[in-house]
């Protein structure tokens, strides 16, 4: 079976393709990492390829939601560090963590900081009626140094590698989508480059300091599932240069609505967008791993989506919040 065969990823093999991918548990308290918390990834852990952690903020005004877990200062470390010896103990999993700026997608009630983004307009999932602030680009370079400084604190906790977060309508993904970026100056929605431009800033920048042999990955919103924003050929266009600017692993999903595609619940929903990105990747000489996640159940979906070419790995995630022994079962 094609799931239960390792990939590279930089140099860092994953023992199957089975990832289970960044699901907010929302449990930290004030912004750290709890025992619970702790002791749910150790149990996801042991089979599965690849754990990828929830979302964490990089500054506190980047926080999307109450119980969000920080990397935002050292002080965050300690229970960072205990999470992933508890992962690394179960068995030959690997993990990753996921860092994130929530933009305009934050909530002012839980953070208490006015909400960014890149343009002064109002968010489709916004959680206030208060337009965003229009970043500068002087500010911009501050918030992509809050990535940087985060990225540094994943590789210091014992992470094998680092995830950017850029979907699902947060800060990254606003810059991506013409729903929410009316700029017109570099950063604006006139190219791809332009709209990637913080992104490629970003991977550049993280890449420089943890190294040329620390796998970096980036979580790519790849379809607004109401046909007015980001598109599948969008995606295929935007990959290239990514991979170009240093990630390793592109992990395919959506975009400002978040991560269900309206009006579909098939196996591999998003799997129009993971096949138009590897096929991009492939004919520009990239071979770098994509990840497919979404409505995927079943190690028979599982394979056939693999078979297929829509990915190289496969996120399993409610079917794995249901069944902690999901993976165990799927290889055994």
């Amino acid at each position: 079976m094609l799931y239960k065969s390792p990939v590279n990823v930089r140099g860092l093999t994953l023992e199957n393709r089975i990832v289970r991918p960044p699901m907010a548990t929302r449990a930290a308290k004030d912004g750290l990492v709890r025992a619970d918390q702790v002791e749910y990834y150790r149990k996801t852990a042991g089979y599965t390829g690849l754990v990828i952690l929830e979302h964490c903020y990089v500054n506190l005004e980047g926080k999307a939601s109450e119980g969000m877990i920080s990397i935002a200062d050292d002080s965050t470390l300690p229970g960072l560090k205990e999470l992933v010896r508890a992962v690394h103990e179960a068995g030959t999993t690997k993990i990753f963590a996921q860092i994130n700026h929530a933009g305009s997608a934050a909530d002012p009630a839980v953070n208490g900081m006015p909400i960014v983004g890149p343009s002064a307009v109002s968010h489709p999932r916004a959680k206030t009626e208060e337009l965003p602030h229009a970043l500068t680009k002087e500010e911009i370079k501050e918030r992509e140094e809050w990535f940087v400084q985060a990225a540094l604190r994943v590789k210091a906790a014992g992470f094998d590698g680092v995830e950017v977060h850029a979907a699902h309508g947060y800060l990254l993904n606003q810059f991506f989508s013409p729903i929410t970026n009316q700029r017109t100056d570099e950063y604006g929605c006139d190219t791809i480059e332009n709209r990637v431009r913080i992104h490629c800033e970003v991977l550049k920048m993280v890449r420089e300091a943890v190294g040329e042999d620390y796998p970096v990955a980036i979580r790519m919103g790849c379809l607004d599932s109401d046909g007015r924003g980001i598109t599948p050929e969008d995606a295929a266009k935007a990959a290239p240069l990514l991979a170009d600017a240093g990630a390793d692993l592109l992990d395919v999903t959506g975009g400002v609505w978040g991560y269900v595609r309206r009006g579909h619940d098939e196996p591999g929903y998003y799997a129009v967008a993971s096949t138009a990105v590897r096929n991009a990747l492939r004919e520009t000489g990239w071979q770098i791993p994509v990840i497919l996640t979404g409505g995927i159940k079943t190690p028979e979906d599982m394979e056939r989506l693999l078979k297929e070419g829509a990915a190289d790995l496969i996120g399993v995630g409610r079917a794995m919040l249901a069944d902690e022994d999901w993976s165990r079962k799927a290889l055994e």
